[in-house]
């Protein structure tokens, strides 16, 4: 568990930002995959009804035994806000309502919100499209982990106990490196959440809150990326160059795998599927199918 498994040599690759590259090659090659494009119209109900079957349990496990309450927010708590969490993300996209009506999206984005007990809708919509701009970018692509997240949890114990506390990397990470000025949504959103929890707390006590928080805490997506993509200005000319820093071996990613979908408290099964999106296991493709896809809104 303490052996180091990370390699401390860069790859370089200088090839352009991959994300638009793979859109005209994936379209190139699947010109039928236009048809599917647009809005899903069972996501808005699907949505809200995940938001009340949580809320819901939140106020029948109200006086319930603590082991019961860890247990439903582990399984229950942990399962639909994982997939709430997802839906966030394609709310960010305009899912909910289409591009022409974007404050009608970022207000949904406020009901999706809720269950997690935290305002991080309107954050995340604004520093996660800087991730699409700015792939794999230095500061500006807060989801990529720091040099000092890649220098300190290198052994196997290590990555485990990252991926454990990956929410809080995740939450603090943006305001640590690339820090931004609150905007009236995101002081909406935060008095929209508080009243929430208000409530939640006076109708559903401790135990209700600890339901939600826990689950929401439990699920939270994990970034365990192996390969990490860095813009770089080249000395000597105005190209841009990308570095890619593998940061373990496949046996960790492996077990890292295997975490997610055994342990509790930060490594939860659907987790599984930010592995299987950042992780390499084969060498060129960051990308490797999840089994769950279907059920998170993918």
């Amino acid at each position: 568990m303490g052996q180091r498994v990370a390699k401390a040599e860069f790859a370089w690759s200088y090839d352009e930002e991959p994300h638009a590259t793979r859109r005209r090659e994936m379209l190139a090659k699947y010109p039928q995959i236009k048809e599917l494009f647009g809005q899903d119209p069972a996501f808005k109900p699907v949505v809200v009804a995940m938001v009340m079957v949580n809320v819901l349990f939140a106020y029948l496990l109200r006086d319930s035994d603590w082991a019961l309450v860890w247990l439903q927010a582990y399984f229950v708590g942990g399962t639909i806000n994982h997939a709430l969490t997802l839906a966030v993300h394609e709310v960010s996209h305009n899912q909910a309502y289409g591009c022409g009506r974007p404050l009608a999206n970022r207000l949904f984005g406020f009901i999706a919100n809720l269950p997690m007990m935290v305002p991080m809708s309107v954050s995340f919509k604004k520093y996660h499209l800087e991730h699409h701009r700015n792939l794999g970018e230095d500061v500006i692509d807060t989801d990529v982990p720091t040099e000092w997240e890649a220098r300190t949890f290198t052994s196997t114990g290590g990555k485990a106990l990252w991926v454990f506390l990956q929410p809080i990397f995740y939450a603090l990470r943006p305001f640590a490196i690339y820090p931004k000025a609150l905007t009236d949504l995101e002081l909406a959103n935060l008095a929209v959440q508080l009243v929430f929890d208000i409530g939640v707390w006076y109708f559903c006590g401790v135990k209700g809150m600890v339901f939600l928080f826990g689950g929401f805490f439990i699920e939270k997506p994990n970034h365990c990326s192996v390969l990490k993509y860095r813009k770089l200005e080249c000395s000597t000319k105005s190209d841009h160059s990308y570095k890619s820093e593998e940061k373990s071996h496949i046996e960790s990613a492996q077990f890292c795998s295997a975490t997610v979908s055994l342990a509790g408290s930060g490594l939860h099964p659907l987790a599984g599927h930010y592995i299987s999106d950042h992780y390499v296991f084969r060498e060129g493709q960051e990308t490797t199918r999840f089994c769950f896809s279907s059920r998170l809104f993918n």
